[in-house]
């Protein structure tokens, strides 16, 4: 019995020590909620995590505790089964307790200013709606009976007043706190006035957001990683306000991941998702983003959570793309006709050349051709050349020949029976039909063109080219 009771005090001394030396212990009282299971997520760039999951100490009471700080930021505690949720902040104060009725999803926080500040201003939000949703009421009446709207208009603007204060006083009474941050997120420098044309107007004024953009967002702030807002501000300043070529991406992510660079988690999860994210596009010249991320920070060892393994292969993989990015010079290369003449790249003399990596096996291939020889025959007068390259060799590298008798192919048919040449891994031809374009110097104008587009890309290509060449002179 003496041992039993020893034990028992034991535990209860444990549970005891915990709760005063954890960093973190938040209380939750829900009323009306019979689940013994209550989870608690976070947001992460554009993902939304699953923190913990507590279980009942009894009907309606859960705790988070951690003796560990939990990292700042917005947080959800989700009710099962039926997944509705409501949010809460954890920042400085991380001793607190949120008590409420499950079946209103009313809560009155205690213990930490900022949870109090969140829902002070909830509820004067919804207070402000209905007073709104009464005067939207009172102006429809007006209008139906065409009566001076005047005055309820001036009842509006008072109601905005009253929150763009309340929002202020927050925003500066409380700026270290998660409530002021995620108010603070919705701001926006106002645009000056500009003089010139409208075009100049219209790009000054969008240069002036595009700069002011984040000034009202700490992306050195390892807190604003977990809300709802960061992600969809960075992919709009990212696909939005930012040209959509290689260039002008680069820089802007530069930006974004220099003024991230003091919040590692930030830094890191931004890095990682610009990589994937250009890893895997399918828009051309968009490679070029992928190799200066693995140029500028993989390889400069600004990635220690990367594995030596991976980390190999993503350099290896830059490497195979860096020499074939638009505006690179492609790399000379020497092929072989049918009877086995060799034929080099650069001893091709044509104002352009259309280099396309086929075979006589792929399906995608047959179904070009056809539109391939009309392309040959409108664009040779033009100054287009095609080397067409079959990609296949050895005891299937007669194929190649007799597809192209068979179906009179009029380009510069070429080939490598023993992969001599090693173009597979020069031009990185993993599938086909694979085609670049070249300049009369060879150097790369476009590259992965869908061969059933290749005539109206061709077309546009050479007005540009002369329009530029034009407004040089």
């Amino acid at each position: 019995m003496i041992r039993f009771l020893s034990v028992l005090m034991l535990m209860i001394y444990s549970v005891s020590a915990f709760s005063q030396n954890s960093a973190s212990e938040i209380k939750f009282e829900l009323d009306n909620y019979d689940n013994d299971t209550l989870l608690i997520g976070y947001y992460y760039g554009d993902r939304t995590l699953v923190y913990d999951t507590l279980l009942a100490e009894k009907k309606g009471l859960f705790y988070l505790r951690s003796e560990e700080p939990i990292p700042h930021g917005m947080y959800i505690a989700l009710y099962q089964p039926r997944n509705e949720y409501f949010q809460f902040m954890i920042s400085e104060d991380q001793k607190f307790n949120l008590k409420g009725d499950y079946l209103t999803n009313d809560l009155k926080p205690k213990g930490d200013k900022d949870n109090e500040l969140f829902y002070e201003y909830l509820h004067f939000i919804r207070a402000r709606g209905a007073e709104k949703e009464a005067l939207n009421a009172e102006l429809e009446q007006l209008k139906a009976a065409d009566k001076d709207e005047t005055a309820i208009l001036k009842k509006f603007e008072k109601l905005d007043k009253a929150v763009e204060d309340k929002q202020q006083s927050i925003i500066d009474g409380f700026p270290q706190y998660m409530t002021a941050k995620l108010l603070r997120s919705n701001l926006s420098e106002p645009i000056p006035e500009y003089d010139g044309t409208e075009e100049e107007i219209s790009i000054k004024k969008y240069l002036f957001y595009k700069k002011h953009y984040f000034k009202f967002i700490d992306l050195a702030d390892s807190s604003i990683l977990r809300t709802p807002f960061l992600h969809d501000r960075v992919t709009y300043y990212e696909e939005k306000l930012t040209p959509q070529q290689p260039d002008s991406l680069i820089e802007s992510i530069e930006y974004l991941l220099n003024a991230m660079k003091p919040s590692p988690p930030t830094f890191r999860f931004y890095l990682s998702h610009f990589l994937n994210k250009y890893a895997k596009s399918q828009i051309i010249g968009f490679d070029a983003v992928y190799v200066h991320l693995i140029d500028q920070y993989y390889a400069r060892g600004e990635t220690p959570w990367v594995s030596e393994d991976n980390l190999k292969k993503f350099i290896e993989n830059a490497d195979k793309l860096r020499p074939i990015l638009i505006g690179e010079q492609a790399p000379p290369i020497t092929f072989f006709k049918e009877d086995g003449t060799p034929q080099k790249l650069y001893d091709i003399d044509s104002k352009y050349t259309v280099m396309i990596f086929w075979a006589p096996t792929c399906g995608h291939c047959k179904k070009a051709m056809p539109s391939l020889i009309k392309f040959y025959e409108d664009f040779k007068p033009k100054g287009v050349e095609v080397l067409a390259i079959c990609t296949k060799h050895r005891d299937q590298y007669q194929g190649c020949w007799d597809y192209i008798k068979d179906n009179e192919l009029p380009f510069l048919n070429v080939g490598d029976q023993y992969h001599r040449s090693k173009f597979r891994d020069v031009y990185n031809v993993v599938a086909t039909p694979r085609v670049f374009i070249l300049d009369k110097d060879k150097k790369i104008l476009l590259k992965r063109v869908p061969t059933e587009r290749l005539g109206e890309i061709m077309e546009a290509l050479i007005i540009d080219l002369e329009k530029e060449a034009m407004e040089a002179h």
